[in-house]
């Protein structure tokens, strides 16, 4: 059996259940977060990603028909003052989120939007969270990133926005 021609400089279509594999595969996506001062009540600290529209806004989700996404939180600590995200038995407690508005940011233990799934090991500066973007979890949501320097928590609450595409 001989397969078809191909022009030059055209690679073949990659086989349908490769690309069917891709486009179910949840898109994994990063976000830094910076600590800037730590000292401050909030503490002051920045998100940069290429999920905010505008620079410095709320992170908005579109997953363009995949099933979700997942979200690596990059910290970064230029200061050096030592927070980290928990360790990896205690990852629940790295993130809270809810649904409602943006300024929503909970307060207390409720994962309605991100799943935390691990804080990577053994310098905790990476959590990864799944955020499955579909209903009911469509539209603005509020969460919150703890961090510890392993004897107090604090708290860092930017916001978010869910646009589902159908999930296909």
């Amino acid at each position: 059996m001989t397969s078809a021609p191909v022009a030059p400089g055209i690679a073949p279509p990659a086989p349908a259940s490769t690309t069917a594999a891709a486009a179910k595969a949840p898109w994994t996506v990063d976000v830094d977060v910076i600590l800037l001062d730590m000292n401050t009540n909030p503490p002051t600290f920045e998100i940069q990603s290429y999920l905010q529209n505008p620079p410095n806004g709320p992170l908005d989700f579109r997953n363009n028909h995949r099933p979700g996404f997942n979200i690596r939180f990059n910290l970064h600590d230029p200061n050096g003052t030592e927070y980290r995200f928990p360790k990896n038995g205690d990852r629940n407690q790295a993130v809270w989120s809810q649904r409602g508005s943006v300024d929503n940011c909970p307060n207390a233990e409720c994962w309605e939007v991100f799943d935390p799934l691990s804080v990577d090991m053994p310098d905790r500066m990476t959590l990864v969270v799944f955020n499955s973007n579909v209903a009911p979890n469509v539209g603005p949501f509020g969460y919150t990133l703890r961090v510890t320097n392993d004897e107090e928590w604090r708290h860092l609450d930017p916001g978010g926005n869910n646009q589902n595409g159908p999930v296909v």
